[in-house]
């Protein structure tokens, strides 16, 4: 019998950095998803997957598997045959990784003995661990999104896992996309944190300021204030993420052109250094320009 599990891909809009640090990050389900097949057996633990991810499939199938027998959950053994396919381009800053846990982390769940369902926070646990992996200190905030879709304020707490508000849709539309990475969301990540951990405050007050927007831009979704307000929170976003290198040229001509076809603004989306970026815009016909 194989058991499936799925996750989504996700959107940061705001906060990313901020919240690997303490402070809230907001982000929304996008179509993409990636789905896993488990089909337990006697053979040793093999596992299908695009490219040449296969053995870091495997490997995070495994440590899924193992927090969930941690959380006290019966499971077969980790070992028999494992498939993972989907659409979330890998790099792109969608969550690829993120829905890739999420999509272990059910699969295993769906095996659990006895169990008819094993609660998000469990879940949500398993698919974290599998997730470091990937990015050596994630934040949380991209499992969460790929198990949970929808709008959500993720506000980081003293345990795990954070809290998840869910947020009203905002009369806004977004344009989303993505250029190519120089450097990669882990890179990143490591080199602020080492920025925070040696004290240099200028990075600091960044880093508080861009989680302040965060909690801005969750209370702009719960008031319902629209596109103007939004964008102008993208661009002061924006600048900050500029100020800590997270830039680059290809994704800056982007967001110009996408504010020159009439976007009130936008910014980049996660770790930086290319990959993800969005615009808001005020009506359909402006995002479609756009």
């Amino acid at each position: 019998m194989a058991f499936v599990g799925t996750g989504g891909a996700k959107l940061l809009l705001f906060g990313e950095h901020a919240v690997v640090h303490g402070y809230p990050a907001l982000g929304m389900g996008i179509p993409g998803l990636i789905e896993v097949s488990w089909e337990p057996g006697e053979a040793e633990l093999r596992a299908e997957a695009p490219m040449d991810y296969a053995p870091m499939v495997q490997a995070a199938f495994k440590e899924a598997h193992a927090e969930l027998l941690a959380l006290g959950y019966a499971l077969p053994p980790a070992s028999g045959a494992l498939n993972a396919r989907g659409d979330i381009v890998p790099g792109s800053g969608f969550g690829s990784s993120g829905a890739l846990c999420a999509a272990l982390a059910r699969s295993a769940a769906a095996a659990a003995a006895g169990s008819a369902a094993v609660p998000l926070a469990a879940l949500w646990k398993a698919a974290h661990r599998a997730e470091r992996l990937f990015h050596g200190r994630p934040s949380g905030v991209d499992t969460g999104l790929a198990l949970l879709g929808g709008r959500r304020l993720i506000v980081p707490g003293q345990t795990f896992p954070p809290g998840a508000q869910e947020l009203p849709a905002l009369g806004a539309f977004v344009v989303y996309g993505a250029v190519p990475r120089n450097s990669s969301c882990a890179a990143n990540v490591a080199a602020i944190g080492r920025a925070m951990a040696r004290g240099d405050e200028a990075v600091g007050r960044t880093i508080a300021e861009l989680g302040a927007i965060a909690g801005e831009a969750g209370a702009l979704f719960a008031e319902g204030r629209g596109a103007p307000a939004l964008g102008t929170l993208a661009n002061r976003a924006s600048s900050l993420l500029l100020s800590l290198g997270l830039g680059t040229p290809e994704l800056e001509r982007m967001l110009a052109a996408g504010k020159a076809a009439g976007a009130l603004g936008g910014k980049l989306s996660g770790g930086g250094g290319g990959g993800a970026f969005w615009l808001a815009c005020a009506e359909r016909v402006d995002a479609e320009f756009v």
